[in-house]
Parts: structure tokens; sequence; C-alpha cells
């Protein structure tokens, strides 16, 4: 049994507004999950298809993205 990869790949570049971060300057955390949807977002876009798309669809929705259920993001360092 052999299997392809197919991966696609999307840059979404956002700016952090200072109403996503806390008194020191840090983004808080629960941010990146937003953030993290708009790139799922894009990436949809990018591949020619929309939330409307993927509800519209009721055949086979096997076929389409499903919303991330669980998140294990690893944080290493703050940026500044």
């Amino acid at each position: 049994m052999s299997s392809t990869n197919h991966q696609a790949v999307n840059e979404t570049r956002l700016r952090v507004r200072y109403a996503e971060t806390d008194q020191m300057g840090v983004v808080y955390h629960s941010n990146h999950l937003i953030w993290f949807e708009v790139g799922r977002v894009e990436l949809m876009r990018q591949m020619g298809f929309s939330y409307r798309d993927m509800n519209d669809r009721t055949d086979d929705s096997s076929r389409w993205p499903r919303p991330n259920a669980a998140t294990a993001p690893r944080f290493i360092t703050t940026r500044k």
C-alpha cells in the first residue's frame, strides 16, 4: 500500500493589534486559535473552495476539511 502526501501550504501575515495583547505587550494565548482559523480559511480559499461550499455540500462531506477539534501548539518564546 502506498501513500502520497499532498500538502498544501499557505502563509498568511497578520498584524497584532494592541487589544490582542496584555499589559506587557504579549499576545494573549487564545488569539492564536483565531489566527489558526484565519490561516485555514485562506488555505481553503487558495485551494478553490469556501465555508459556503463546505456547508452546501451534503452528499460527500468526507472530502471537505473539518474544523479543528483539538490543538496542541508549542509556544517556544515570546517575540517583541
